[in-house]
């Protein structure tokens, strides 16, 4: 009697260890998905925000040149005024050095 007692008691801790075993491991399957799954959620949310800040440069730098060619379209319309400015007083400097050289 004692030995089967023994045995029964070997037997019953043996399948209990193996359950602990199991349900423990369960347990640790289920955090690691979630741990995985809460990760794989933070990267999609950091891409999305990344995506959309490229996004938001490219417009930017879309609006950046359409300004740079609107400053440089006004350059060139001032630089040609300049010129028109600069030949006339030019034309009327060299109206005057003809005067006072002829007189």
């Amino acid at each position: 009697m004692k030995v089967d007692l023994m045995i029964l008691i070997t037997i019953i801790s043996a399948i209990s260890g193996v359950a602990l075993g199991w349900i423990a491991k369960l347990k640790s399957a289920k955090t690691d998905i979630e741990k995985r799954a809460t990760k794989d959620a933070t990267i999609s949310v950091d891409v999305e925000y990344i995506k959309k800040n490229v996004d938001r440069i490219l417009q930017l730098l879309g609006n950046l040149n359409s300004v740079i060619t609107a400053i440089d379209c006004r350059l060139i319309e001032v630089e040609t005024n300049m010129n028109k400015v600069v030949m006339s007083r030019l034309e009327k400097l060299e109206e005057k050095m003809e005067k006072r050289l002829s007189s």
